[in-house]
């Protein structure tokens, strides 16, 4: 496991901090440094103060990274867009500014993009299904939209009979189907295909077969005649 601490001798928290930042691959601003020792050399007042640091990241390192990955990225690109983590949800970065909407346009295909992105580039924590990225409260309306589309398409599956192949999904948005149908009567669901054309399949169970009623020796339906 990575160590999640640096212990620095630096002539100031500045330059704790700067030199941490670069071990931890995350901004300044997201580590807290505490002044363990404090000593100067032999001329005193004069000479050359020393200390020792001690400098940790203030959260998940794993959510600091990506952050630092998209704020560089976003500066790159001439965007004004700035990151923060999520105080309601663990492992969620929320996008903000003036051109968050340029992100979520086209339902979302080019913040889709941005989480693959990185988690490719962030290896995240064992104990996360991952960095999950929003902007403009686009996730909150997605939800809503999908888990509309989740019961519109079972009961299409059982109007036809047939399985409903759903269009392809990035991770958390297949898990909202698969949630909005958990107890949703007569379908069930699963996932099929590689990433990213991987989607949800709605399929309707088996009726019973109708259970046939007893006939008399005439032939006719109903009990035994009396």
């Amino acid at each position: 496991m990575e160590m999640e601490e640096r212990v620095l001798e630096v002539s100031s928290v500045e330059e704790a901090l700067a030199e941490a930042s670069k071990a931890f691959g995350v901004s300044p601003e997201d580590l807290e440094a505490e002044v363990l020792e404090e000593s100067r050399s032999f001329l005193g007042i004069l000479g050359r103060r020393k200390l020792k640091v001690r400098v940790r990241p203030r959260g998940r390192l794993d959510l600091l990274r990506a952050k630092a990955v998209l704020s560089e990225l976003f500066s790159l690109m001439g965007m004004e867009l700035r990151v923060s983590s999520s105080v309601e949800e663990e492992a969620l970065l929320v996008i903000e500014g003036a051109d968050a909407n340029f992100l979520t346009s086209s339902k979302g295909e080019l913040l889709k993009a941005l989480e693959l992105l990185v988690n490719l580039l962030v290896p995240f924590e064992i104990r996360s299904s991952g960095i999950k990225l929003d902007a403009d409260g686009y996730r909150s309306r997605r939800e809503r939209a999908l888990r509309r589309l989740a019961v519109d398409q079972a009961r299409l599956a059982l109007k036809r009979g047939r399985p409903v192949k759903l269009e392809p999904m990035v991770a958390w948005e297949r898990r909202i189907v698969h949630l909005a149908l958990k107890d949703f009567k007569g379908v069930e669901t699963r996932s099929i295909g590689e990433e990213p054309r991987r989607r949800v399949v709605v399929t309707p169970l088996r009726r019973p077969a109708p259970r046939r009623r007893p006939f008399d020796r005439g032939g006719k339906e109903g009990g035994p005649r009396r």
